[in-house]
């Protein structure tokens, strides 16, 4: 348990330096908890609204710190911390403790509140928060079960909210404890609804990644592009400096940027002759048509922006807004640059694919005023480390 003990990390929510003296902290019946109800409305997919909630407890009760505890989802003797704070950002909290003999995993298995103080802790529960704690209260994060059917209440916890007190034994007062359990509940309902939106969005998005991969598997032309596309733009994203959330809001549009493909026929996606006009604008839909259905299904504004204007170009020959230079974000410069480039990479019905060579020297020619030139540089750096050229064998060995 020794080991499992370390420094704050940045994720943990700490008070500004200029708050580091302890404050008495003069308990407000409503506000706090009204405060968190809000933060807990905003939260959206977001930990930080969690975080909040916890530090909005930790400074209305007047302690010195706590933290939330969940399982860990594969180890059922282990919880991991998902967020922490103390006012003066120096408590070293716990990023995971063995459940058995802790005062947390205590709490869950009795699905009651647990309070100790400094002269009754064991060894183990030493090792869990060191010896400058004084008193500790666990409170459990109790909610209905994932998989309870519609009308079928299961109550499960969820794992705990923990707090310290490094100044007092009796810093838990009954109605310091009544307050913590409304604050745990309040928490409990955040980080279930979050649980809940991000099995949905998850969910969604493989069901939508199976129906493109049908879409594509009906054109020989086409089968594949979706995640060679992916696979291109978050490598040039990771490249270009891009954070986790905005890689993984490109490979998400690229999984669902060509579902509007499914309003298009056959005979116009497979034609081995030049398009006439209107085939030609029904085409150029497409990207309309993803994005209305992405809408419909909630796909986050970010993802929309990218699956709309995937086709878009810097010189505001793109479609479907004639978008131009600054009205372009660098993840869908990044997405045109990918999309663009598997697109003259694979065969059409009324073409032969381009080489690697023919491909990068048609985006060089297109840098500045189609593409962007960075973008562009970037992908022939890339491509010169042999990047991608595995993900074309197949297509040339056809």
């Amino acid at each position: 348990m020794g080991q499992q003990r370390a420094g704050t990390r940045k994720w943990f929510g700490s008070a500004p330096k200029s708050r580091r003296a302890k404050a008495v902290v003069t308990r407000t019946p409503v506000n706090a908890l009204e405060t968190s109800l809000q933060a807990a409305v905003r939260t959206g997919d977001h930990v930080e609204g969690l975080a909040e909630i916890l530090r909005l407890a930790v400074d209305d009760l007047g302690l010195s710190g706590g933290f939330a505890l969940i399982p860990d989802e594969f180890d059922s003797g282990t919880l991991l911390a998902q967020c922490a704070y103390s006012p003066d950002g120096e408590f070293p909290f716990p990023e995971a403790i063995a459940a058995h003999h802790s005062v947390s995993g205590q709490v869950i298995s009795t699905r009651q509140p647990v309070m100790v103080r400094g002269g009754e802790f064991t060894e183990a529960q030493l090792q869990e928060f060191g010896h400058g704690v004084l008193a500790v209260l666990g409170v459990p994060l109790l909610g209905r079960s994932p998989l309870a059917s519609f009308d079928e209440v299961a109550e499960v916890v969820h794992g705990t909210l923990t707090f310290i007190s490094t100044d007092s034994a009796n810093a838990f007062d009954l109605e310091c404890i009544r307050r913590a359990e409304s604050f745990a509940h309040i928490y409990s309902l955040t980080y279930a609804s979050l649980r809940s939106e991000r099995y949905r969005r998850t969910t969604l998005v493989d069901c939508l990644e199976q129906i493109c991969i049908y879409i594509e598997s009906k054109d020989r032309f086409r089968a594949g592009h979706s995640s060679r596309t992916g696979r291109i733009a978050t490598e040039l994203a990771q490249e270009l400096g891009l954070g986790a959330k905005a890689i993984e809001e490109l490979r998400i549009a690229c999984t669902v940027m060509d579902l509007g493909y499914i309003s298009i026929p056959d005979t116009i996606l497979q034609k081995p002759d030049q398009l006439s006009d209107y085939e030609f604008l029904m085409m150029r839909m497409h990207p309309v048509v993803s994005y209305e259905l992405c809408q419909k299904l909630q796909i986050p504004d970010n993802i929309l922006a990218l699956v709309r204007g995937h086709h878009e170009r810097l010189d505001g020959s793109g479609y479907p807004d004639q978008l131009s230079n600054n009205e372009i974000s660098l993840q869908c410069r990044i997405l045109t640059v990918a999309d663009a480039y598997d697109s003259m990479r694979c065969p059409r019905a009324h073409r032969a694919g381009l080489t690697e060579e023919e491909a990068m020297r048609q985006l060089l020619l297109d840098a500045g005023s189609r593409f962007d030139p960075v973008v562009v540089q970037t992908l022939r750096t890339l491509i010169e480390k042999k990047h991608f050229s595995h993900l074309y064998d197949d297509l040339l060995a056809a």
